[in-house]
């Protein structure tokens, strides 16, 4: 370890959190890019229209964090708390029409009976990534709590997002490639509960971030008065 600190870029990671949370911002975004890469392709190669879907909607998700991570790299966090707040808030808002989005992608995937499948051993690689991301992102939602950046704090809501509607993808696929023949109502119960869980955490988390961000804004409006 005092070899590793004698650089300074590993001693500014493992000493400065804030550093350190910049560092994994650019990473996860980094697997993001991956993980659509191979759902988008994947989606073409097979003919499938909800891979697709699922990766065009996973696009948006990351667009939205990358802007986010694009701040974090332009700005010192905590500098200008409010301009963060208002940043804060317009992704919880941002997230309200995305998660009826979601939640009209499900239903019609219940309503046709349509399935979302990988090839071979890809559904495997698919998983563990998933896993991987739903089990950092819950971490991360309440670590970086204790930074006191709203907008590092709505980087990890798009990430617990992101990984929630993975998921939603994978639960899907494995139903698919388990689930036999006769999984038809079997299958439609599991997404719909599924889903209407994963949407009411969205709902959750966006309402506490626009409810949050406006008291914030509306206090300091109040004590420049």
């Amino acid at each position: 370890m005092s070899k590793l600190r004698e650089n300074e870029h590993v001693a500014c990671y493992l000493g400065d959190p804030i550093y350190r949370t910049k560092i994994n911002l650019y990473f996860g975004a980094a697997v993001n890019f991956v993980y659509i890469f191979i759902k988008f392709f994947t989606g073409i190669a097979l003919r499938s229209e909800w891979l697709v879907v699922f990766a065009l909607y996973y696009v948006v998700l990351t667009g939205l964090r990358i802007s986010l991570v694009n701040y974090v790299r332009r700005s010192e966090v905590r500098h200008d708390l409010m301009a963060e707040y208002r940043r804060y808030r317009l992704v919880g808002m941002l997230l309200v029409p995305m998660n009826i989005v979601l939640s009209i992608i499900i239903a019609r995937m219940i309503g046709h009976n349509e399935t979302v499948d990988y090839p071979g051993v890809l559904i495997y690689g698919m998983a563990a990534y998933v896993f991987y991301a739903v089990i950092l992102a819950a971490i991360h939602v309440f670590r970086f709590r204790r930074h006191g950046s709203p907008v590092v704090s709505a980087v990890k809501v798009v990430g617990l997002t992101a990984a929630l509607v993975a998921l939603l993808s994978l639960e899907a696929a494995m139903l698919t490639r388990f689930g036999g023949t006769d999984i038809g109502l079997f299958r439609a119960t599991m997404l719909g509960i599924s889903g209407a869980v994963v949407s009411a955490v969205i709902l959750g988390m966006s309402g506490y971030m626009i409810i949050h961000a406006t008291k914030k804004l509306r206090t300091e409006a109040n004590e420049h008065e």
